[in-house]
């Protein structure tokens, strides 16, 4: 793990760099307008929902905004995606900054290794692939087989989202709305 961290560090500093150079090459070239500043960001409507949990209540003021469907939440995220461009459309080597790290997400990436039983479980996610494929593998000497591939299993986000949700333990089943595969638990059958 700390070695996956130092990598992260490295990369971010790398990326914060090239923004710096980016930004200050177009700077030298006089290429600074200064545009009007917004407002501010657009203010969320406050629908408090309250929740006891062990026997604390917790008030959620934006419960709301979880659900992707309400009319509140897709005017919400429309302001919100208006406020952003306000604010980064101006910026000058947008056009710099996204062709690098277009080419620097082509790279791909490869999940840690989990143990279940006697195999072994890792992600892989090639620079084109939308999702990252989970492959098994009997042994460390044995080939890698593919064991679920969201990305061919249908073009709607919502299937990849719950099909990502059967590897992930943690969530599996708060976020598996599909009985069959959810795991079988007596919590899960009162």
């Amino acid at each position: 793990m700390l070695g996956g961290s130092r990598l992260l560090t490295a990369f971010l500093i790398l990326l914060i760099g090239g923004v710096a150079l980016v930004y200050a090459e177009d700077s030298r070239t006089g290429d600074s307008t200064n545009p009007p500043s917004p407002s501010g960001p657009p203010k969320a409507k406050v629908a408090p929902v309250e929740d006891t949990v062990q026997g604390h209540k917790i008030v959620d003021r934006y419960r709301y905004l979880e659900n992707p469907n309400d009319p509140d939440t897709e005017l919400y995220v429309e302001q919100e995606l208006g406020y952003t461009r306000t604010i980064l459309d101006p910026l000058p080597g947008r056009d710099k900054i996204n062709a690098r790290l277009s080419q620097l997400l082509e790279i791909g990436a490869v999940g840690a290794p989990q143990m279940g039983g006697k195999y072994y479980f890792h992600t892989r996610r090639e620079g084109d692939q939308n999702q990252p494929i989970l492959y098994v593998r009997e042994s460390l000497s044995s080939e890698d087989r593919v064991l679920v591939d969201v990305n061919k299993m249908s073009a709607d986000p919502a299937d990849r989202k719950r099909a990502r949700c059967i590897s992930s333990r943690p969530l599996r089943a708060k976020c598996c709305p599909i009985p069959s595969i959810a795991p079988a638990s007596p919590a899960s059958h009162g």
